[in-house]
């Protein structure tokens, strides 16, 4: 069995299976934050999922695809996205597990060279982490 890579980069902090769902919303929300999907990017997607693990009764990919409608509604509006956002943000209630969010995503951006829509989306992160 493999060991997924966050355990590997953070192998003291465990991820609920809340902040797991959490994380995914978060990562399809941020892919499209600057309207541009590159492949590298939507390996980079894959990748970060298939990393976090999963301990639910539903399975991973039925979560993946309404997380992903969800994302897609949610950034219709500034209003829509923000509060998705806050909402997801909440579920990270610890200095490590913000940092582990954080970190995974600015690996996803990273994939492709991180845009100003996208440093902005962290900057959008953090503040609702603090």
């Amino acid at each position: 069995m493999r060991t997924p890579v966050i355990s590997l980069l953070f192998p003291n902090t465990p991820m609920t299976q809340a902040q797991r769902e959490a994380l995914i919303d978060l990562l399809h929300l941020a892919i499209l934050a600057d309207v541009h999907i590159s492949l590298k990017e939507d390996e980079g997607l894959a990748s970060a999922i298939t990393s976090l693990g999963w301990e639910s009764t539903q399975p991973r990919e039925i979560y993946i695809l309404t997380s992903g409608s969800k994302a897609r509604r949610a950034i219709d509006t500034a209003e829509t996205s923000d509060d998705f956002l806050k909402t997801r943000a909440a579920q990270f209630d610890t200095a490590e597990s913000q940092q582990q969010a954080l970190e995974l995503l600015r690996g996803l951006f990273a994939s492709d060279g991180t845009s100003a829509d996208e440093s902005a989306f962290l900057s959008k992160l953090s503040a609702a982490f603090a």
